[in-house]
């Protein structure tokens, strides 16, 4: 490289109308490892090393100066055998922190001229394996200040400084504390700046909206990327979240919104369902904030359900949050439920807009008919059962390996009959296997049960359904009169779970399945998790004990006769046989989703897994949700309105689906 540069500053001289003076810099080694030292040295076409002044730029941190300027003559041989002397200055630099740096323009002073030079970009890298590479100098980019608790903080993992556009697909984030992330796309773009003749490129390889659940100093926590084998850490930054506002503490809405709200119907008869629509449309913390709920004389929130529709953006989330409110009112007449006001801040302007409350009139009309002090008292249109020896009553015969026994009769014969050929001992092996298959399961605390029921005894026909599960383990007719005797009670949410779990054990039951759909509607239950059609796993092992079993006894009269239709019939159920245990081993694969059952009123749903945390909504029992996970005391659940959130274990009962 030096002979390059010498060879330049050459022609520069014996070439006329060329300058009289001339800077050539070189700087080396570049790259250089973090810990070494590096040089800049100046071929100055100027012989008076006492007419050079420099002053030297202001140096970047990780960079200082070991020693220099050193200024010594340089000799420039000549084509002609001559010399002419110049003068080489030397700055020497010891390097303390890897990345990307930019080094300033050098001022010089030559005589009565003044030269400066370029900006250079020095590439400071670390060594593994003793070979030089450069790290990635991963950081978090962050929308301007101030955050408030609650605000949707638009974040970005960036990579800064390189030379190339890179693609980064191995990332790896670490939870905040006091805080959530959701990972959303779009977020930032990639940006080019300049040093010297280089461009470095910013890449954002992560977008984010961070959501802070309390005030005071918060870290963003450290990331890792990886490209090319090379991974680099990103540290942690803090940033400061301010308390909302007492203006906007009733709902903690930080954004842009616009309210509405709607009657369904203004105008009804007495005990009939006021329904009420509160939408919240915009920009903003929608993930977050909450409604403060309608209320009015004479009026009680029966139910709250939730519909939303939003998006991530630079601010925040965009889109909408509905809350449908559901009323009774005590009384006739005219009357008026109030909304209340919904405040907010705007993060961009810091304005809090207060908005104010809203009245909608309606009218309860008297219902001198009225079904509910009229009709007589409602017929249930299902009755117990009895428990007997029909039916699949439980789901756990094929985990049981003393149930597959029953695929060795039918085997047993051929093969007995193959070895010794006599027909009375298929006759006594036959007459065993049908009778040890011709067991009635009966119990007589089931039978009292029913009486009890029957004379209306509902706690006590529960306590004697309940003794007998002791020994009817996972029974669907047990589950089935349970189911009726709590609804009897108006227990809706283990009504629902008994019948659920009826329908669980005997899928093929239509009965259980009408049973469990009656009672939700009863329940008043608006958005249920649907009931799924189990492939049944007891009653692939059921088919697969018939087939293997009939496929044999065939094979002995094939043996006894000689006939191929016996034959073929035979393979024929063999080959069934085959497909019954793909289906049974299918069939126990999918039997893993989780539905859980609301037996407590009023069950809070909580943004995050702690008993201090927001509440989304209020459900119900009887309601269900999915089972999506756990954390300590709380169980992760997606509604019937796919809103998702957090619940306390003991407020439900899960049920496999």
């Amino acid at each position: 490289m030096k002979f390059l540069y010498r060879l330049f500053l050459l022609l520069f001289l014996i070439s006329p109308g060329l300058y009289a003076e001339d800077l050539i810099m070189e700087m080396s080694p570049n790259p250089v490892g973090k810990g070494d030292r590096f040089s800049i040295d100046f071929f100055i076409n100027y012989e008076d090393m006492r007419a050079i002044s420099v002053e030297p730029p202001i140096l970047p941190d990780g960079i200082s100066l070991y020693k220099g300027p050193y200024k010594r003559p340089y000799w420039l041989e000549l084509p002609d055998g001559s010399s002419r002397k110049k003068t080489l200055i030397t700055y020497t630099y010891s390097t303390s922190k890897e990345g990307r740096f930019e080094i300033g323009s050098f001022l010089f002073t030559l005589g009565d001229k003044v030269f400066s030079t370029d900006p250079h970009l020095i590439r400071i890298g670390l060594y593994k394996n003793r070979k030089l590479y450069m790290p990635y100098k991963a950081e978090w980019s962050v929308s301007s200040d101030p955050f408030y608790e609650g605000q949707a903080i638009p974040i970005v993992l960036e990579v800064k400084d390189l030379e190339e556009v890179m693609l980064f697909n191995d990332i790896v984030i670490t939870n905040p504390d006091m805080g959530f992330l959701e990972s959303v796309n779009n977020l930032g773009q990639v940006g080019v700046s300049t040093i010297g003749s280089t461009s470095l490129y910013t890449i954002p390889v992560r977008g984010f909206i961070f959501t802070p659940t309390s005030s005071g100093t918060l870290k963003l926590p450290s990331s890792t990327v990886t490209a090319r084998g090379i991974s680099s850490e990103s540290k942690a930054t803090s940033i400061e979240i301010l308390e909302i506002p007492s203006e906007i503490s009733s709902t903690g809405a930080i954004g842009k919104f616009n309210i509405s709200s709607r009657l369904v119907d203004n105008k009804l008869v007495e005990n009939e369902n006021l329904i009420l629509h509160v939408k919240a449309e915009g920009q903003g913390n929608l993930n977050y904030f909450q409604f403060e709920p309608p209320y009015g004389q004479g009026l009680t929130l029966v139910n709250t359900a939730e519909i939303s529709e939003y998006h991530s953006s630079f601010e925040g989330y965009t889109g909408y949050r509905e809350t449908i409110y559901t009323f009774i009112s005590d009384s006739p007449g005219d009357k008026r439920i109030i909304i209340p006001a919904f405040p907010f801040l705007d993060p961009d302007t810091n304005i809090i807009y207060e908005g104010s409350q809203r009245k909608i009139p309606f009218q309860i009309d008297a219902n001198i008919n009225s079904e509910i002090n009229n009709k007589e008292t409602e017929s249930l249109p299902f009755s117990p059962k009895k428990v007997d020896g029909r039916g699949f009553s439980s789901t756990e015969r094929y985990k049981d390996p003393s149930s597959y026994l029953w695929l060795l009769p039918g085997p047993l014969v051929f093969l007995i009959f193959f070895l010794t050929g006599r027909k009375k001992t298929i006759l006594g092996v036959s007459i065993i296997f049908i009778a040890a298959s011709g067991q009635v399961v009966t119990n007589q605390a089931v039978d009292i049960g029913i009486v009890q029921y029957e004379r209306g005894e509902y706690h006590s026909s529960i306590e004697s359904f309940q003794q007998a599960s002791t020994e009817l383990k996972n029974n669907s007719y047990l589950s089935y009169n349970l189911a009726l005797a709590y609804y009897q009670l108006g227990d809706y949410g283990k009504s629902i779970y008994e019948a659920r779990n009826a329908f669980y054990h005997d899928p093929f039951n239509s009965e259980y399945r009408n049973l469990v759909n009656y009672v939700e509607l009863k329940g008043e239950i608006l958005y249920p998790i649907d009931l799924s059609f189990n492939l049944y796993p007891d009653a692939f092992l059921f088919l697969l004990m018939i087939l293997v079993n009939i496929s044999a006894f065939i094979g002995v009269i094939y043996l006894v006769s000689s006939k191929n239709i016996y034959f073929i019939s035979s393979v024929l159920l063999l080959g069934l046989s085959v497909m019954a245990i793909g289906g049974l081993g299918f069939s126990v694969i999918q039997k893993d989703r989780q539905v859980g059952i609301i037996i407590q009123d009023s069950v809070p749903v909580k943004k995050i897994p702690i008993q201090e945390g927001e509440t989304i909504l209020d459900m119900k029992s009887g309601e269900s949700v999915l089972i999506k996970g756990d954390s300590n005391d709380y169980l992760f659940i997606n509604t019937g309105t796919g809103i998702k959130g957090w619940i306390d274990k003991s407020d439900l009962i899960i049920i496999k689906d």
